[in-house]
């Protein structure tokens, strides 16, 4: 199964803050080292996220939750979960409006949707079977 490494997740911010047009000087600053080094570990176990759609669910939500950069965060782990499951050839649905992708964005750094409701968004909405 592929990865995402630290520099890929970097790079992700980065992307994000130059394409939003935000201040250049904040793109890929990371905030939080520790969490990101956390998640990068920790997906990666398994017994603790079983499937594809748990892992996917949980680099949105750590890096939307953790605060790992300056700016973007709600961006880049959106961006680095659909990353993560297309490099493991999963098919993103169609249907998906970019809409339904910022509320739940939005959701997540609100903490009003928990990490089991977003692998089952993953699970039910995202990825195409």
């Amino acid at each position: 199964m592929f990865y995402l490494d630290a520099e890929t997740v970097i790079e992700l911010n980065r992307r994000m803050i130059l394409k939003y047009k935000e201040e250049p000087s904040l793109a890929g600053i990371v905030m939080n080292r520790p969490t990101l080094y956390y998640l990068l570990e920790i997906v990666q176990n398994d017994k603790i996220f079983p499937s594809v759609e748990a892992k996917a669910a949980f680099y949105a939500v750590r890096i939307t939750q953790g605060h790992i950069f300056i700016q973007g965060n709600k961006r880049t782990g959106m961006a680095s979960a659909f990353l993560f499951l297309m490099k493991n050839g999963f098919n993103i649905s169609q249907r998906l409006s970019m809409d339904e992708i910022v509320c739940t964005s939005l959701r997540i750094a609100e903490e009003t949707i928990d990490l089991e409701q977003v692998i089952r968004w993953f699970g039910d909405t995202v990825i195409f079977r």
